[in-house]
């Protein structure tokens, strides 16, 4: 139990004396178990869907653009939005290879700019769309940050997790802008 906290001790248990620990599990074949999340990292959608950012974000960080993300979505909105550090040696290759002259801009403007934006979010539609989400579990506006989460800027645990609740009060305004500028296009030239 909670040391002098018999209220969260008693929430913490079960009528059948079972602590909830939060977590999420899966029972593997050889029948061990296998913490796939957190229950609390859950959140639903204006249409009822279920969302774990945790499997969101495992599949954005296989794009290799991508250095860090946060993925927020809630239930008075119907898609998700992400917060992304972009990794700047792949980006700056990926704007050369197209011979885009942003490639040689700094790193927190080139950051800023809209048309760096829309390589960030085509770059990660494509991982998106090789792996298995399903159409709401896709992030369709992005915002592009160029300072790196670090735990002394806060935005990290020292485990180096994402602290959820810090990123969307630090990012309250952008979130509402990605928001009320709806969903981003892919641009197929």
């Amino acid at each position: 139990g909670y040391f002098r906290a018999p209220e969260l001790t008693k929430k913490a248990f079960d009528k059948d004396g079972f602590f909830s620990t939060g977590d999420i599990a899966i029972i593997l074949p050889n029948y061990s178990l296998k913490i796939v999340d957190r229950k609390k990292n859950f959140f639903k959608l204006a249409q009822g869907e279920y969302i774990s950012p945790d499997k969101i974000t495992a599949v954005y960080q296989d794009c290799p653009l991508v250095s860090s993300l946060f993925v927020y979505g809630d239930s008075m909105q119907s898609f998700l939005v992400g917060i992304v550090v972009p990794d700047e040696a792949e980006l700056r290759r990926e704007l050369r290879n197209r011979g885009m002259e942003e490639a040689d801009m700094s790193f927190a403007e080139m950051c800023k700019l809209d048309t760096v934006r829309a390589v960030m979010f085509e770059a990660m539609t494509a991982t998106a769309n090789q792996s298995k989400l399903v159409g709401f579990e896709k992030i369709k506006n992005i915002y592009c940050d160029s300072e790196p989460w670090t735990v002394e800027n806060g935005m990290l645990t020292p485990t180096m997790k994402l602290k959820r609740d810090h990123s969307k009060k630090y990012y309250k305004a952008v979130i509402e802008r990605l928001y009320s500028e709806g969903m981003m296009k892919v641009n197929k030239a």
